[in-house]
């Protein structure tokens, strides 16, 4: 199980002091499937980067389940740019993060061939970024973090500069990959509907410094669809959170985690 307890972190800028995030308190079980959605400014990407280790809290902890054996667990991390190396092909893209575990090269080439062929990007692999379009590129970067099978696999608002059509079509592609893994998988969005398609459970952080206002567990029939009456249910309501949210009306009462 993920577990973050009493998570506060803040920043020292020119003008002061600025607390960007806490506290927070929530936990996941393994395998689960978990969007944070927020403003712009509440703290969404500090959580991330904090469950990355990228940065230390200055109170409250993390527990991240084990990985494999008791080991420390593997995790992947999907910026929202993808920040593939521009240098690299697309197969050396993806083969990155097993050549430096020490994989042999044959083993890595299987691996990866494997990884790439799963996000349609067959015929692709002797590309360099600068040669693919945004979603193809962020194809390329979902399939670098996928290549390791991480335990844990963080992902800051991936699709957020994408269209509409092929936004959706990678956000169908990695809910089926998250299915057929054991795979815990933490989603920063700002986007509702995206939330809703691939959730879970939704935490929705208010106003900086970011806390939890709400935690909802969503509870869809399978295949989702965006059209169903359930589906339309959940994002009406967190909706309503947002729009109280942003037009200053009181937040609503901080919730505990389920």
């Amino acid at each position: 199980m993920l577990k973050v307890t009493g998570l506060t972190r803040t920043y020292r800028e020119s003008g002061g002091v600025v607390h960007a995030l806490g506290p927070v308190d929530f936990r996941v079980e393994r395998g689960s499937f978990l969007c944070i959605l927020g403003p712009t400014g509440c703290g969404k990407t500090t959580l991330l980067r904090l469950l990355a280790g990228l940065e230390k809290p200055d109170s409250g902890g993390i527990s991240l389940p084990a990985g494999a054996g008791g080991a420390s667990p593997v995790i992947g991390y999907v910026f929202q740019q993808g920040a593939l190396f521009p240098w690299m092909s697309v197969r050396s893209n993806v083969e990155f993060p097993l050549r430096a575990a020490g994989m042999d090269k044959s083993r890595r080439r299987k691996e990866a061939e494997k990884i790439l062929d799963m996000m349609g990007l067959s015929g692709f692999e002797d590309s360099y970024p600068h040669q693919l379009s945004g979603g193809m590129r962020q194809r390329t970067a979902l399939a670098r973090s996928l290549v390791v099978n991480p335990d844990i696999l963080l992902l800051d608002e991936p699709f957020s500069s994408l269209d509409t059509r092929t936004s959706q079509e990678l956000q169908g592609s990695l809910r089926t990959l998250w299915k057929e893994s054991s795979t815990t998988v933490v989603f920063v969005t700002h986007n509702i509907e995206e939330a809703v398609f691939l959730a879970r459970k939704v935490i929705v952080l208010g106003h900086r410094p970011g806390r939890i206002v709400r935690f909802e567990n969503i509870d869809l029939p399978e295949p989702r669809s965006r059209l169903s009456e359930e589906f339309t249910g959940y994002l009406v309501s967190l909706r309503r959170t947002f729009e109280e949210l942003v037009s200053g009306e009181p937040e609503p009462v901080p919730v505990k985690p389920r």
